[in-house]
């Protein structure tokens, strides 16, 4: 019965346009189910969870791709989370900004001293512990979802880089 429900839910996201290599079986838990009355355990049967993730290139059509999941069977939508597509080359670019910029400011300290930058000794990227977006939780409920697409906000993902900077003067 899972199987055909999960087959169900992934056929549905398929058709509505996700291709194939960004759906991915994430998890797979089977765990037995029992009854308890005086004091014995009866096995009443198994429990099945599959969980899979999509990643929707369109943000236009991540409501529908819920609703569509949803009113197939899918009984839980969670871990939502929003990135950059090509996220390395946004990254790269702040980084080269910040360089930049910490250079336009260390000629600007120097300046103020009467004095020149001489070289760059030293350029440190100050990374953060946690790198990356923060997931966005949410939740969908089946009744809710499967009558309409979610609404679902565009907003913006802000990508910092700093940088520390060491430069000899003269």
């Amino acid at each position: 019965m899972n199987t055909d429900a999960m087959t169900a839910v992934v056929d549905k996201i398929k058709a509505a346009g996700i291709a194939a290599d960004a759906i991915q079986t994430t998890g797979y838990n089977l765990q037995p189910e029992f009854d308890y009355a005086n004091g014995k355990q009866t096995l009443r049967g198994y429990v099945a969870r599959n969980q899979v993730q999509v990643r929707v290139d369109a943000l236009a059509k991540t409501g529908d791709i819920i609703a569509a999941a949803v009113s197939t069977g899918a009984t839980n939508v969670s871990g939502v989370r929003f990135d950059l597509k090509d996220r390395d080359s946004v990254e790269r670019e702040a980084l080269r900004l910040a360089v930049r910029d910490a250079r336009r400011r260390a000629d600007a300290a120097a300046s103020g001293g009467d004095v020149a930058i001489e070289r760059v000794i030293r350029i440190e990227e100050q990374r953060d512990v946690v790198d990356g977006p923060r997931p966005m939780p949410m939740a969908a409920m089946r009744n809710e979802a499967a009558q309409a697409a979610v609404p679902i906000e565009a907003g913006e993902i802000e990508v910092r880089a700093r940088v520390t900077l060491t430069a000899a003067i003269k």
